[in-house]
């Protein structure tokens, strides 16, 4: 149980240092990525200047998006080490888990249909091992769940 709990811990601190890293890109970047001038077919300098603080805006948006999940999963990993009840904290860490799942796979079918629709190249295999990632935190947490409703049930007999 205490390799399966390093290992949830580590990998929610994987996934929030991605986070993090992807909130300050977005966040200091003062035009838009590559992939999303190959997505338009106008670089930077040809965008509409009207246009320009609206992209700015939605790269904005899009990094406070980033700033959630690292906080959200920051929060888990406080609860780990400060509370002492173990069923929350694996109740808690599957349900981030399982929210990070579903909003990481709809990242990945959004880069997913721009690969497709689009003549773009852009790093899938880092939205897919974001997915792998939140869906083993899932599995463990799950397990964890199982595991301590097991002991818990074990210790009132």
């Amino acid at each position: 149980m205490k390799t399966q709990k390093t290992i949830l811990i580590v990998l929610l601190s994987i996934a929030g240092l991605m986070a993090f890293i992807f909130h300050i890109i977005y966040f200091t970047h003062k035009e838009m990525m590559p992939y999303h001038a190959a997505a338009i077919g106008l670089e930077w300098d040809k965008v509409q200047p009207e246009v320009k603080p609206l992209i700015l805006a939605l790269m904005k948006e899009s990094s406070l998006y980033f700033l959630s999940v690292f906080l959200l999963i920051l929060t888990t990993i406080l609860l780990f080490i400060f509370n002492k009840n173990p069923y929350f904290k694996f109740l808690f860490s599957g349900i981030v888990s399982l929210v990070g799942l579903v909003s990481s796979l709809f990242m990945l079918y959004i880069v997913y249909s721009f690969l497709h629709n689009c003549s773009i190249t852009y790093p899938i295999y880092l939205s897919a091992a974001t997915c792998l990632i939140f869906l083993s935190c899932f599995i463990l947490s799950f397990n964890l769940i199982k595991k301590n409703a097991t002991d818990l049930q074990i210790k009132k007999c």
